[in-house]
């Protein structure tokens, strides 16, 4: 869509020359002879054909073109969609857990708790963790697809900042490594309240910032 006006501009003057030189050809057959009017019309008619041919080429690259610029757009679009759809799910998910993320917190910390009460709240803990990962990893999928498709480069740089996210997970909350601290140590610990606050507060909004607010520029059709 660049060249478009130029391109526009240089056909004009083309046919400004050839109309020109046309009507040159014509009034020196159409006085030259007898039948020269017959002849003349006949030379300028088929100027004119092969003029109008050429017009018609250039129109049909003009629509090839826009048709292009749409259908990419269309495409795009359909990204762009797909990840604020994608964005918007994980955030009402993270959202809806917040009861009950408040509820594992004080259970936890309660003195009545059994070690299976605990592995129970562990397991749903980390049901809802596992959900948050996939929904992040399919974003990433999404994202690294709209970038290849936008710089044929294979890699967002926004999605190497989430994978460092989605791996946080390792160092926060329980695993093998302090479950039994955890444990003896539940009514005082805090390693649920950093772990809950990564999930609502820090991961909500680097997925919000981050990702969801930076493709609303992208609904625009590029006609540069």
């Amino acid at each position: 869509m660049k060249n478009l006006k130029p391109i526009a501009f240089s056909f004009g003057v083309s046919l400004v020359i050839a109309f020109s030189f046309l009507m040159a050809t014509f009034f020196v057959l159409a006085y030259s002879g007898p039948d020269a009017m017959k002849d003349a019309l006949s030379t300028t008619g088929s100027y004119f054909g092969a003029v109008a041919t050429l017009g018609a080429a250039v129109i049909a690259a003009y629509l090839f073109n826009d048709w292009r610029v749409v259908k990419q757009y269309e495409i795009k679009l359909d990204y762009v969609l797909t990840i604020k759809k994608q964005t918007k799910e994980l955030i009402s998910f993270i959202n809806s857990n917040r009861r009950k993320f408040v509820k594992y917190k004080f259970k936890i910390k309660s003195p009545n708790l059994t070690m299976q009460d605990f592995n129970v709240l562990l397991n749903e803990i980390h049901e809802i963790e596992n959900e948050v990962v996939l929904r992040l990893n399919l974003i990433s999928v999404e994202v690294n697809e709209l970038y290849f498709l936008t710089t044929q480069k294979p890699q967002d740089p926004i999605t190497a900042e989430l994978a460092g996210k989605i791996k946080y997970f390792d160092k926060i909350g329980i695993n093998e490594n302090n479950y039994h601290d955890v444990w003896e140590e539940r009514l005082t610990t805090l390693v649920f309240d950093e772990y809950f606050q990564y999930i609502t507060d820090d991961l909500t909004s680097f997925v919000y910032d981050k990702i969801m607010t930076r493709y609303l520029d992208d609904l625009i059709l590029d006609v540069n």
